[in-house]
């Protein structure tokens, strides 16, 4: 059911930006946004018992050592880059697609030469801006709740872990997704004006 009710949201997201060019973008999508929603909040499982805590229950002291802590993949700069340059790649490759070679080349230099550089500085600030707003709110996230944990570890972390790992996460997640749609859509709308 849980699926089934992503799939309806992401459908309806592209659907009401993109109309009958949803079709071609809502599995890409989709997949984004279960892939960052999966990213950002996997860090709510380190909640689960040490591997000291585990010993002393068990008697088992070859669990001391046992330690669980997953990270969130969008913490590191490297993953979010990518990210956004498979974004950005995927909308160049819509802008093909829905224009060609010479409809794309065209919006390099209509409706004016200048915004040309206008076009290029667009496919490099946005993966930039894509890139650095998740990485930044996942890291910022990751501070915080390192210093709660260390202020107060036992008393508040458990329902401030469920804003900073659990809705912020999959806000982010939707807010990345959500650009997208807006990126794909814009080139799409282009087309529909070029033609």
């Amino acid at each position: 059911m849980v699926l089934e009710i992503l799939i309806k949201f992401v459908h309806d997201m592209t659907y009401e930006k993109m109309h009958d060019h949803a079709k071609h973008f809502a599995p890409f999508v989709s997949t984004l946004l279960l892939f960052l929603g999966v990213a950002n909040t996997i860090a709510i499982f380190n909640i689960l018992p040490s591997g000291e805590f585990l010993a002393a229950i068990t008697g088992n002291h070859n669990l001391e050592h046992f330690e669980i802590a997953l990270e969130q993949p969008t913490r590191n700069f490297n993953v979010t880059i990518c990210l956004a340059l498979i974004v950005i790649f995927t909308v160049i490759a819509a802008e093909f697609k829905f224009k060609g070679f010479k409809g794309w080349l065209q919006g390099f230099y209509k409706p004016s030469p200048i915004y040309g550089f206008v076009k290029i500085l667009d496919y490099v600030v946005r993966p930039m801006s894509l890139c650095l707003r998740l990485f930044g709110t996942i890291l910022g996230g990751f501070v915080a709740m390192s210093l709660i944990y260390r202020a107060m570890p036992l008393v508040l972390p458990a329902a401030v872990c469920v804003y900073f790992d659990l809705f912020d996460g999959l806000l982010h997640a939707y807010v990345f997704s959500f650009l997208t749609v807006m990126y794909l859509a814009e080139a799409v709308e282009e087309h529909e004006e070029v033609n």
